[in-house]
C-alpha cells in the first residue's frame, strides 16, 4: 500500500505514517511544496509525503508495488522541477510585476523569516493611511492632472458627484483639455447632470478669469489634458496653464496596473507640484503591486481609488488592508 500525506512537519508525517500504516511502513520520498502564484510565496511550505508499506493480509506483490514506486518518483520528479521554479521567491516578484528593488527586499523578508501577518501589517504600514480632499476654503480648487487615458475626466466627475449628492455641496467644473473635443463634452454631461456649471479654458489668464467668477462655490474641480509625460512641451503647457493660479490641491491621477518603470517616470515628470495621488481601474488591474511600487517611489499620500465606471459609486478612500490583502493574499 502506498500513501501520499501532505503535512507541515515530518513528526506530523511520522505520526500519521505510524497510525494508518503501521511500525513497518517506510518512506520513499519527501519534498517541500508550496502553493503556486503570488500569494503562495508567504504561505509556509508544506511537505509532501509519500509512504509505504507491504499489506500481508492481501499478499500484495512486492514487485508491483516497487513498480508502482517508481512510477510515483518519475511524476514527483516533474513536479518537483516545476515547483523548484515557483520557490524561487525574488524570480517570481518580478514575473508578477515588482521592480528588483522591492522583489529583493519581499524576498529577504520572507526568507528572514517573517510571517504573512508580519509582511502585512509591514505593507500596511509601508502603504499608509489615505488623505481625502481637504475642504480648507471657499472655493476650494482641486487640478487633476496625469497621463493620458488614466480616467481623470471620470474620476472628477465622481467626485464632485459625490460631494454634491452625499455632502450638498455647491461645485463647478473647469477644463483646461482643449485637445480632445470629446473629453469637454464628456465633462459638460457629467456637470448638466449634478446642475454644476462649467466652463472651458485655454490659457493661465483664462483659468483665473473661471475661477474668480466661481469664487461663490465650495469647490473647484479643474480637469487637464492628458500629458505624455516624455514629452517636455506638453509638461511646460501644464507649468505655463497653472503658474499664476491658487491651486488648494493637486490629484496626480496614475492607472494601477501601470508597470513601475512608468510609475517611476511618471512621479518624476509631475514633480514640481506637490500632489495626492488616486489609482484608477483597479476593477482592470491584474494586480496592485503598483500601488505597492509608488509608495517605494514617493512619500506623497495616497487618496482615493476608483473601482469601476458608475458614477458616482465606484471611487473610495484606498484602503492600505485590502490593497495588502489583495496582493498578498490570505492566511
Amino acid at each position: 500500500m502506498i500513501k501520499k500525506y501532505i503535512v507541515s512537519d515530518m513528526l506530523e508525517a511520522h505520526m500519521k505514517i505510524k497510525a494508518e500504516l503501521g511500525e513497518d511502513a517506510i518512506i520513499l520520498y519527501t519534498a517541500r511544496r508550496r502553493e503556486k502564484g503570488i500569494k503562495g510565496l508567504f504561505k509556509k511550505a508544506k511537505i509532501e509525503v509519500i509512504a509505504a508499506v507491504e499489506n500481508k493480509q492481501d499478499d500484495l506483490n512486492l514487485r508491483s508495488i516497487k513498480k508502482d514506486i517508481e512510477i510515483i518518483k518519475r511524476e514527483i520528479h516533474v513536479q518537483k522541477s516545476a515547483n523548484d521554479a515557483d520557490d524561487n521567491i525574488y524570480d517570481n516578484l518580478l514575473k508578477k510585476g515588482f521592480s528588483p528593488n522591492v522583489a529583493r527586499e519581499i524576498s529577504a523578508m520572507y526568507k528572514n523569516g517573517e510571517d504573512t501577518s508580519d509582511l502585512k501589517n509591514y505593507f500596511i504600514r509601508k502603504i499608509g493611511f489615505a488623505s481625502p480632499l481637504k475642504l480648507n476654503s471657499k472655493p476650494t480648487v482641486v487640478l487633476f492632472v496625469g497621463p493620458t487615458g488614466v480616467g481623470k475626466t471620470t474620476t472628477i466627475a465622481k467626485m464632485a458627484a459625490n460631494y454634491v449628492l452625499n455632502y450638498n455641496k455647491n461645485v463647478a467644473f473647469v477644463t483646461a483639455d482643449t485637445y480632445r473635443i470629446a473629453a469637454a463634452e464628456q465633462l459638460k454631461i457629467y456637470a448638466d447632470m449634478i446642475g454644476a456649471p462649467i466652463k472651458v479654458v485655454d490659457n493661465s489668464f483664462e483659468l483665473s478669469l473661471a475661477i474668480k467668477s466661481f469664487e461663490d462655490k465650495d469647490i473647484i474641480f479643474i480637469d487637464t489634458a492628458g500629458r505624455n509625460h516624455r514629452s517636455q512641451y506638453q509638461m511646460q503647457n501644464l507649468r505655463e496653464l497653472i503658474k499664476n493660479v491658487k491651486i488648494d490641491e493637486v490629484y496626480l491621477v496614475i492607472n494601477s496596473s501601470a508597470k513601475y518603470i512608468d510609475i517611476s517616470r511618471i512621479l518624476k515628470e509631475f514633480s514640481f507640484l506637490k500632489y495626492k495621488i488616486i489609482f484608477t481601474k483597479l476593477d482592470e488591474a491584474e494586480n496592485l503591486c503598483g500601488i505597492l511600487e509608488t509608495r517605494y517611489l514617493t512619500d506623497a499620500p495616497f487618496s482615493y481609488v476608483t473601482t469601476g465606471q458608475s458614477v458616482p459609486d465606484d471611487i473610495e478612500l484606498l484602503n492600505p488592508a485590502k490593497v495588502v490583502e489583495e496582493i498578498l493574499g490570505g492566511d
